[in-house]
């Protein structure tokens, strides 16, 4: 059976959105913002801050804007799904984004150096190689920042026999918009479609009360995945992921 396209999925979301309100296949146009809506709704996110190492030093504010700095960074990434999946999004009556999924299938590429070398490119070094913001975190982000690179590689090797799969590589909502539904109007339109072309939907997700929403909606674990960098000996050094499947009905 031939790989999932990126043709096929955004049909079978499009047609899956009709059946939630306000949703929309986001573009080009909305890259930016659907950037800021990403980087707003994991602000907070216990993996950034694993990530940064912040000082203990840093103030509840300092804490605040240096988290939201990193993760418009990594969220700018997040661009490139526009080239290899679908973003969804789900707008308020002002055309305001609440709420962002992005969504890549697996008939389209791996993310790949090239990427990341491009997104350097337009947007500087992360903000921990920066001179101007290398102090705002701890000695072992930049270390840590790279080894996220651990999850691409055991998704590559969990998938290999897998033909028809999607990866949900990001779902986010808006602080201000939390708690109204958002994210599962865009998780249920996911579902359909991934029904519709009878395809596995993997992710990846940083808590234990995040795996058991996901179980809510049909989820099952593979395995709980420990990132890590050699030779770090604080507290906090392994931080826990649990990557999980949902299998077509």
């Amino acid at each position: 059976m031939a790989c999932l396209k990126k043709k096929d999925l955004a049909e079978r979301l499009s047609k899956a959105a009709h059946q939630e309100t306000n949703i929309t296949i986001l573009t080009k146009d909305d890259q930016e913002e659907f950037v800021n809506v990403l980087a707003d709704s994991f602000s907070e996110d216990p993996m950034l801050q694993w990530v940064a190492d912040l000082p203990e030093e840093s103030s509840a504010d300092k804490r605040h804007a240096t988290l939201l700095d990193l993760s418009t960074y990594i969220f700018g990434l997040n661009v490139t799904t526009l080239k290899r999946g679908t973003v969804m999004g789900v707008k308020d009556s002002d055309k305001c984004i609440q709420g962002v999924m992005c969504v890549i299938p697996s008939g389209s590429r791996f993310s790949t150096t090239w990427d990341i070398l491009w997104h350097t490119l337009k947007n500087g070094l992360p903000p921990m190689y920066k001179s101007k913001t290398k102090a705002d975190y701890g000695k072992m982000s930049a270390k840590r920042l790279d080894s996220l690179d651990g999850l691409t590689k055991r998704r590559k090797i969990l998938m290999k026999n897998y033909t028809q799969w999607i990866h949900l590589q990001t779902i986010g909502v808006h602080r201000l918009h939390q708690g109204k539904g958002v994210g599962g109007k865009l998780l249920r339109s996911l579902i359909a479609a991934a029904d519709a072309s009878q395809a596995t939907i993997y992710l990846e997700t940083e808590s234990a009360d995040n795996e058991a929403l996901y179980k809510y909606f049909g989820f099952r674990t593979l395995e709980k995945f420990e990132l890590f960098v050699p030779g770090d000996k604080s507290e906090d050094s392994h931080f826990s992921c649990w990557l999980m499947v949902r299998d077509p009905k």
